[in-house]
């Protein structure tokens, strides 16, 4: 198994967790590691799409975090081509769950980055969107259960 599926599969556990304790309906995780979701779920008669990261807990405090351009133009192609209503970027942290409810548009920075951070496969240009941490809802999970955090 590749560090890329490792680390998708982590993000996928700990989203499952975060989606039990909160008793979401209709949950799907997409099988096409390409695809520009990783889930889908219906929580209060709202259907979300959602991209989920895993990240080095260093970086939690940050004052932002970063989405690519790209990956924000395929989630809305696909909320809209699948009729969902809402695009939720999901940012783990160690034992913390960032939760960005994502816009359809926003200022970029262009910048020299790795291509993957799951695997040294070089660098590339890539559009960066800086989300506010301060914009994000924050859970921790303390072993029993997942709780807001501050």
């Amino acid at each position: 198994m590749s560090n890329f599926q490792r680390t998708e599969n982590i993000g996928r556990e700990k989203f499952s967790s975060w989606l039990d304790a909160i008793k979401a309906t209709d949950i799907q995780f997409t099988e096409d590691e390409y695809c520009a979701v990783d889930c889908t779920f219906k929580y209060n008669n709202i259907s979300y799409a959602v991209e989920i990261k895993v990240r080095d807990e260093r970086y939690k405090d940050y004052p932002t975090h970063m989405l690519e351009q790209g990956k924000l133009t395929g989630m809305i192609d696909y909320k809209n081509t699948n009729g969902l209503d809402v695009m939720i970027y999901a940012n783990f942290f160690g034992d913390y769950l960032y939760l960005y409810k994502l816009g359809n548009k926003y200022d970029t920075e262009s910048l020299m980055l790795a291509r993957t951070t799951a695997e040294d496969n070089g660098y590339r240009s890539k559009e960066i969107i800086w989300l506010s941490s301060s914009t994000a809802i924050k859970y921790h999970n303390n072993g029993l259960k997942w709780e807001v955090a501050s």
